[in-house]
């Protein structure tokens, strides 16, 4: 840059050169104690203390590097960034998670020139010669017979070799016969889809564009996704050096291998790395709560796909769209289980679709888990038990039908679980891998009875924990419901049969208006009290029950408040957002007052 002489002291084997002066010729740490003792006798040292800094050092055996000043061959990046930053600009390249590309983006808009060029033993050699005779370079694909300029056959070929990331960087259409162009080329280029780290987004991801927008002005891959990093549980990096590694194998037989696929998919988010919840003693797994949490998954579709089997009568084909009951013959529940369904199947498409692996995993988990098997598959054991075969037949194919698209929705997390089952089942084709991906049906969607099936379960949970308040978990009870709404009523009367089912009633009874059971245990849900008469209750108990559910109650009503009184909420949420808030700010304080009446009046047995 100023035109000062190079000077080298250190040659390429390590020891001073002639530049060294009376220090030439020895090697670079016996120069480094003569340079002191030389200082130190002609008065010059004037003091000697540790300093720490940070060596480059050999990655393999550990030794010292000294930066040697080089001729080096760089490619000019800046035609080659131009050319790809819009590209990328315009999103033909989408990255996943998205903020990668605007970090590629403002790299390639600062990048520098590339030195291509390394001085290590394998590798592609630079196609560059040089003349013996008059010192000229010739630049080719294939090897010269003699030099460009004066013809001299006297030709050397630079030993260097060109960087591993040269070669990487023309890989998507190098393995498919460029620079020919075969078949193949047309059929596969560009590819769908290209998975990597981040640490080689620019090394070699931004590197690939650039080439394949030269060389074949096309894109070489329409998707990048960029994996998060699996760290231990308290954040480090897994390493057997460190004794944190962990050998997928042990999970594998720990937990079996969907459940530890899914385990990593589960976690697998895109704000940021995994911090894996295995707990790990010198490289082995002791524990994985995770991972066991998905192997209890597995178990779950398992058992829910036998009950479904054991159940199936005289089923022998496969249940398609056409093949359901009509509208008219299935009730809330049916009709509620197949529109849940259509959002599952929604929602775990497009998250695949973003390459939102947690969020894929996580809506069949709380589907899978919570509604089909906890809710539905429990509705549907009364009419299995005491139905009519006309019943029996329509819930037999409702739950065939949900369980196979479910089993497809789950094959990408849990391959061998799913095809072990799906050939359980009357199917078509020969593999679950190749069967149709599931597409969400608009004419199966039903508000109403998400609306209905809503009611049902929050009546069933309110019976259910007061069975628990009054210790009668194993108990079938009477419970007095006394319902203010006429929707809830209609409601509950229509779904009694599940009410008992799934709530343990031995005596369900619904009114309008009425006094209160002496000495009951109450809830309270939307449009309704439930009351569990008992005798002998712990009215103490129960009085800090109401307290609490009061202390839960006034908080959701503050926040209601807070929100109608905030002039700013009122002027720009859409008016229907406002008009909910004032229903819901009602509702609240029609529960509180209900709540608050049921503790004034506990103490009193005739309520």
């Amino acid at each position: 840059r100023h035109g000062l002489p190079r000077v080298q002291v250190i040659g390429e084997d390590g020891r001073m050169t002639e530049e060294a002066g009376p220090f030439a010729g020895l090697e670079r740490f016996q120069a480094r104690e003569a340079v002191l003792k030389a200082l130190e006798e002609e008065g010059s040292l004037v003091k000697v203390e540790p300093y720490e800094y940070n060596i480059p050092t050999h990655d393999k055996c550990g030794t010292i590097i000294e930066p040697l000043p080089k001729e080096q061959w760089f490619v000019a990046m800046g035609e080659l960034a131009r050319k790809t930053i819009p590209v990328l600009q315009e999103n033909r390249v989408r990255y996943f998670p998205d903020r990668f590309r605007h970090y590629t983006i403002e790299w390639l808009e600062n990048i520098k020139d590339w030195c291509v060029s390394r001085q290590i033993w394998w590798g592609h050699r630079i196609p560059v010669w040089t003349c013996q005779d008059c010192g000229q370079l010739t630049v080719q694909v294939d090897p010269p017979t003699a030099c460009s300029h004066c013809g001299s056959p006297r030709l050397e070929q630079d030993p260097d070799v060109l960087d591993t990331w040269f070669s990487s960087a023309l890989w998507p259409f190098a393995v498919l016969g460029w620079p020919q162009h075969p078949p193949e080329m047309d059929y596969f280029y560009p590819t769908d889809l290209l998975i990597t780290g981040r640490d080689i987004l620019y090394l070699w991801v931004a590197r690939m564009i650039m080439t394949s927008l030269e060389f074949l002005e096309d894109i070489p891959f329409y998707h990048v996704f960029v994996h998060p990093t699996i760290l231990t549980k308290d954040g480090r990096r897994m390493s057997k050096s460190l004794g944190t590694g962990i050998d997928p194998m042990d999970l594998i037989a720990m937990y079996g291998t969907d459940a530890t696929r899914f385990a990593l998919l589960y976690q697998c988010t895109s704000t940021q790395d995994i911090r894996f919840d295995a707990e790990v003693e010198e490289n082995r797994v002791r524990r994985s709560q995770t991972t066991e949490m998905c192997r209890n998954f597995a178990n779950k579709v398992w058992n829910a796909a036998r009950f479904v089997l054991l159940n199936l009568g005289d089923l022998s084909q496969p249940v398609r769209r056409q093949d359901l009951p009509s509208r008219e013959e299935m009730e809330a529940v049916d009709r509620w289980i197949l529109h849940r369904l259509q959002a599952t199947v929604r929602q775990t498409t497009e998250a695949l679709e973003q390459y939102r692996f947690d969020e894929y995993t996580r809506r069949l988990y709380e589907f899978i888990w919570s509604e089909f098997c906890d809710w539905y598959v429990e509705m549907a054991k009364p009419r299995l038990y005491e139905g009519s075969e006309e019943e029996r037949g329509r819930v037999r194919r409702i739950l065939v039908y949900c369980l196979d698209h479910l089993l497809r929705l789950l094959h990408p997390a849990m391959p061998f679980l799913t095809e072990e089952l799906w050939q359980a089942f009357p199917h078509e084709g020969e593999s679950i891998m190749v069967a149709p991906w599931p597409e969400a049906d608009p004419t199966l969607e039903d508000e109403a009875a998400e609306e209905e099936v809503a009611i049902l379960m929050e009546a069933v949970r309110a019976v259910r924990n007061l069975r628990a308040e009054a210790g009668l978990q194993e108990q079938r009870v009477r419970i007095v419901a006394q319902v203010h709404n006429p929707r809830v009523a209609e409601v509950l009367a229509r779904n009694e049969r599940y009410l008992r089912f799934l709530g343990r009633v031995e005596q369900w009874e619904q009114r309008r208006d009425g006094e209160r059971p002496p000495y009951s245990l109450s809830a309270v849900i939307s449009g309704a009290d439930l009351f569990l008469p008992l005798e002998g209750a712990d009215l103490e108990r129960e009085r800090q029950r109401l307290q609490r559910e009061i202390a839960e109650v006034l908080q959701e009503l503050r926040r209601s408040e807070a929100k109608l009184n905030n002039p700013h909420f009122l002027a720009k949420a859409p008016p229907q957002v406002v008009e909910r808030e004032k229903e819901k700010h009602q509702e609240l304080s029609h529960r509180h007052q209900r709540l608050a009446d049921r503790l004034r009046r506990l103490s009193s047995p005739s309520g």
